[in-house]
């Protein structure tokens, strides 16, 4: 039977990369797996009864090794965070000498750091996707406050993008506990 766990094992982790942490991870799953067939064996358990809590007792491992399956996806995010603050820069510039939008052209800053925000998210688990959205809520708001603000010269009225910001934020924070209840 610790064959048949050996290989339940091994099939959980064949499409993890080889990585030293995904070695390490499947010796001490492994591991433990065969302690506790042998536990439950020992208690009076019949070896397929254990074998079925054992495997019953693994669960989904993704989340284990999701660091390990997003590691190449992650290893992109510097060059492309790099990528587009180089874009932005020569955007600004471009903006700058051809058009002479030296004062407004500044703006594009801020849509970078959204895009960045935004980039650094798609590349996180659903779990942990929580703080660059959040970031990139409140850069859009800053974004909306500014372009009113400017257009408009009602200051004190472009301060409640901020109060609608933070109650779109709570709505959101709503539907994910909601869906997490379900």
């Amino acid at each position: 039977m610790t064959e048949r766990i050996k290989a339940y094992v091994d099939d959980l982790l064949k499409d993890a990369p080889r990585t030293r942490r995904v070695v390490d991870l499947q010796e001490e799953l492994l591991s433990g797996c065969l302690d506790k067939y042998a536990d439950l064996t020992a208690s009076g358990m019949s070896p397929e009864d254990a074998y079925d809590a054992v495997t019953a007792g693994i669960g989904d491992v993704d989340e284990l090794i999701g660091g390990t399956r997003q590691g190449a996806d992650k290893k992109l995010i510097g060059p492309m965070s790099s990528s587009l603050w180089s874009l932005i820069t020569l955007a600004y510039l471009c903006l700058g000498f051809l058009l002479n939008l030296w004062h407004p052209g500044w703006l594009i800053f801020l849509f970078g750091a959204l895009l960045q925000n935004l980039l650094i998210a798609s590349f996180l688990d659903s779990g942990r996707r929580k703080g660059p959205l959040t970031a990139a809520l409140y850069i859009t708001a800053t974004i909306a406050f500014l372009s009113f603000g400017f257009a408009t010269h009602m200051w004190t009225a472009a301060v409640l993008v901020f109060a609608l910001a933070v109650a779109v934020q709570q709505v959101g924070r709503l539907i994910l506990l909601w869906r997490d209840d379900r």
